[in-house]
């Protein structure tokens, strides 16, 4: 099999320090390697350098099958993108000053390529913007169709790299309809065929033993809600906890909350659930057979995002990794979150409002109703259904049947 490359631009990429930034992006580049294509990754490097040997055991599997040049960010940056450069004007422009170093290494590598390979851009600004001129498949992942929704020029933005672009991938319909929106509307009927919806995939999962003996043994004698995701606000893990301290305390005494991930709300969210009673074990940052193994205990999986402005999740990953591990879910329906949950059985699937009063009462109807033997059944046709939408192997080849066409396009263009 002839082994072609693709260079892959992206802001995120599993790094030692934070293995579950971006992660999504390596798993496709790895259906790619699979499929005959070699990737070479640019993107920006987000954590500190981190020496411990749990985590370099992850960049070394990443590093195997792909080529990754990192740009180091001025400062570390555990939240998303588009997230953090909201927290102050310092980290707007430290990012900019990163993104032009960024936009250097990019046109280098393209110009050290003996052939000038097909690009994929991980999001649309700015990885999407610094590859316009060769004619990009660009994957658009909520955030950066956010920001152009709040930018002045953001519908021009929108349609140039339309124009410029081999497809635009958005990982929910609703995101693409969201970009579409934003398109001229003169051009919109003719670059709309260029848009296209195809979720990330998940991977299969494979929990780790040890962690599973180590998260029965913290949550003995308790109902176990899992949450897994950065954070920040958009996760809405505020919201979580006021509902979960709003709880009767009879079901809140009975209740812990196993929460994997880092970033600026930890100390907050901590100091809340100590104040309002609520059981919350902070985990931080887990590796992937790590967070199977934390689904694989749950009880219950809560996803509570919130909209921030205009921004709202897109097709959220930990929440189609929950159910694929056939986790009872209770899940906010913004973004792309409701077209995700009609793909699953209704049973054990739970839509709320954003509100405190509405987690609220649905964790006490879910309490009410809870019971482990009914609860397998359904984690079953959760999991089942979960595989057939969003597993890789249902997913990969799609993707990569994409590039491949894009591919032959590109090379009729050049």
């Amino acid at each position: 099999m002839t082994v072609k490359s693709f260079l892959c631009l992206t802001t995120s990429y599993p790094e030692p320090a934070l293995p579950s930034a971006g992660r999504f992006v390596a798993c496709l580049n790895q259906a790619f390697l699979e499929g005959g294509w070699s990737p070479k990754v640019i993107g920006f490097q987000r954590g500190q350098q981190c020496e411990d040997e749990h985590y370099k055991r992850l960049d070394k599997e990443l590093s195997t099958s792909s080529s990754v040049t990192r740009i180091p960010l001025s400062q570390s940056w555990q939240s998303g993108i588009p997230d953090g450069a909201q927290v102050s004007w310092w980290r707007s422009i430290s990012l900019a000053l990163s993104t032009f170093k960024l936009n250097q290494v990019y046109h280098q590598r393209y110009q050290d390529c003996s052939t000038h390979p097909p690009v994929i851009a991980h999001w649309a600004l700015p990885c999407g913007w610094i590859a316009r001129a060769q004619q990009p498949i660009i994957y658009c992942h909520g955030g950066d169709v956010a920001l152009l929704e709040r930018l002045p020029i953001g519908g021009y933005l929108a349609t140039y790299l339309s124009e410029r672009a081999q497809r635009v991938i958005c990982v929910s319909r609703q995101l693409q309809q969201r970009w579409i929106n934003l398109l001229d509307h003169r051009r919109a009927p003719t670059l709309s065929k260029k848009v296209l919806t195809l979720p990330m995939g998940i991977e299969t999962p494979s929990p780790c033993p040890v962690a599973k003996s180590r998260f029965l043994k913290l949550t003995a004698g308790f109902c176990v809600l899992a949450t897994v995701g950065r954070l920040v606000p958009i996760k809405g893990f505020a919201l979580l906890c006021e509902a979960l301290g709003s709880l009767p305390k009879e079901i809140r005494e009975k209740v812990i909350w196993l929460a994997a991930g880092e970033g600026e709300e930890r100390d907050q969210l901590a100091h809340n659930a100590s104040h309002l009673g609520v059981n919350l074990i902070l985990l931080g940052e887990l590796l992937p057979q790590e967070r199977d193994a934390l689904l694989d205990i749950a009880d219950l999986f809560i996803a509570p995002s919130i909209q921030i402005g205009r921004r709202v999740e897109g097709a959220p990953l930990a929440l189609r990794e929950a159910a694929l591990s056939g986790c009872q879910l209770v899940t906010t329906t913004l973004g792309g979150v409701n077209e995700l949950i009609q793909q699953l059985p209704q049973g054990g699937v739970y839509s709320v409002l954003p509100t405190v009063e509405d987690l609220r009462d649905q964790l006490i109807a879910w309490w009410q109703t809870y019971s482990r033997d009914c609860s397998s059944t359904q984690a079953r046709f959760i999991s089942e259904a979960a595989h057939r939408a969003w597993s890789w192997s249902e997913l990969g080849p799609r993707h990569l049947a994409i590039l491949d066409t894009c591919s032959e396009e590109w090379l009729r263009f050049r």
